[in-house]
């Protein structure tokens, strides 16, 4: 985290005022000036991770917010050890924040089931509040059963990263972008046994690292899902596994990747040679699956030029690559709704998105934002316009992930899937094993669902 906002520190300082100014400045307000100065009194919390970086970053918007809104005043809580606990207190509590983001397990529909956040549709119809700028996908994501309970925070896209020096030294040619067909699971096989070497010495390198980057997603490796692809619309799972053949498959060939074909290390085996640095930036894996969040911490100056490469096709089934879509939404408020609304529609705007998510390394949600993305991606010194546009590139190619879209899967995952899945990465059973051993407990809660 020091890391983080040490490399940040001097590109959100040098930009972060003029931004500043213009969000106070800007259409956003004076559109409303009509309305603006009769809000309130109203105190509005919203719960702000204790990042470092990102902290300040929405604190300071806070304080231009209270510039238009002089009778609002924003508090910031913090989510405390962890979230889910923190919102469920405030709730018995009858103290709901009037806004806060994706700081939990399980996004905003984990709530919006429980009937207890804010709809959105009447406030955007009333006020002709423009969606047309958001990342369709993303916008879409923000309803459930029809109706809109958040709008877009940020995006998380997911990558491979691959070290240039490596494939230099391997003879090994760039990895490709996300039109090329032929960059298959089977040729990352043959590519990452070329580049693994020394695994059992000092100057170990490993072809790979988890180059799927998160394991919840694992079902999704060859194209399947852990649910019907319907559930991913609807929040609610009607059957376990899309795709099964492709699911059990998939996570073979992860677990594979470790125990047969020897190319990704063991974090026992990674820690060997890399200690407690990132096995990609201590220069022992030519290649890791991460998302853009990491470019912020894989542009130190000490790291090796690396570049960006798209995530390989599934055998047969369309790429189902990871995107998180990272909402704001507010809870249902005993007084005060109006002025939530102002302060939703404030932190959203085009303005506000320059300051956060931008300088907080999210993608921004807003098309028209595309270019202050890449310049300020490009400022850090270690990513090239061309890995920039491959980033960009992912957003129509991906889906969103169960851990957002289904609230179910927030317990079911460490609970019932986790401890299996990890078996299977140890060598201890088989994929096909482990989906025998979950089932009957995935499926009950299928039918436990609200």
């Amino acid at each position: 985290m020091a890391l983080r906002r040490q490399v940040l520190a001097t590109l959100a300082v040098s930009s972060a005022a003029g931004v500043l100014a213009a969000c106070a400045g800007g259409t956003s307000g004076s559109s409303q000036s009509g309305t603006q100065r009769t809000l309130g009194p109203a105190s509005l919390d919203v719960i702000v991770r204790d990042d470092p970086l990102e902290k300040p970053l929405l604190e300071g918007l806070f304080a231009t917010f209270k510039q238009q809104y002089p009778q609002i005043t924003v508090n910031s809580v913090s989510p405390g050890s962890n979230f889910n606990d923190k919102v469920a207190a405030l709730l018995a509590g009858g103290t709901p924040p009037a806004l806060t983001g994706p700081w939990g397990t399980g996004g905003y529909r984990v709530w919006a089931i429980k009937n207890v956040l804010t709809e959105l549709d009447p406030l955007i119809a009333r006020d002709k509040f423009d969606l047309s700028d958001f990342y369709p996908r993303f916008v879409d994501y923000t309803k459930i059963n029809g109706k809109r309970y958040a709008l877009p925070l940020g995006i998380g896209v997911a990558v491979l990263v691959f070290n240039k020096e490596i494939f230099q030294k391997a003879g090994q040619a760039p990895l490709p972008d996300w039109k090329d067909k032929s960059w298959t699971w089977d040729k990352f096989t043959t590519v990452t046994r070329q580049l693994t070497r020394g695994t059992d010495g000092p100057d170990a390198i490993w072809g790979t690292g988890n180059p799927w980057a998160d394991d919840r997603r694992i079902a999704y490796v060859y194209g399947g899902a852990w649910f019907d692809l319907k559930a991913y619309d609807t929040g609610k799972a009607t059957t376990f596994l899309y795709e099964p053949n492709a699911v059990i498959e998939g996570i073979q060939y992860m677990a594979d990747l470790i125990n047969k074909f020897r190319v990704r290390p063991t974090g026992s085996e990674l820690s060997k040679v890399a200690g407690n640095v990132d096995g990609f930036l201590a220069g022992r894996l030519a290649i890791n699956g991460i998302g853009t969040s990491s470019y912020v911490s894989y542009s130190q100056k000490a790291t090796q030029p690396w570049g960006v490469a798209a995530v390989p096709n599934p055998p047969s089934l369309p790429r189902r690559n990871g995107i998180t879509p990272d909402p704001w939404f507010g809870f249902k408020l005993p007084k005060g709704g109006d002025e939530q609304w102002a302060l939703m529609k404030f932190i959203t705007s085009k303005e506000s998105m320059k300051v956060f998510p931008l300088q907080a390394t999210f993608l921004p949600p807003r098309q028209s934002l595309a270019n202050d993305y890449r310049d300020f991606m490009l400022k850090l010194g270690k990513l090239t316009a061309e890995d920039v546009t491959r980033t960009l590139d992912a957003i129509s190619l991906g889906v969103v992930p169960t851990s957002h879209s289904i609230p179910m899967f927030t317990d079911a995952y460490p609970q019932v899937l986790q401890p299996e899945l990890n078996k299977v990465l140890s060598g201890e059973i088989t994929a096909k094993e482990m989906i025998e051993r979950v089932r009957p407990a995935m499926e009950q809660r299928i039918k436990e669902q609200p």
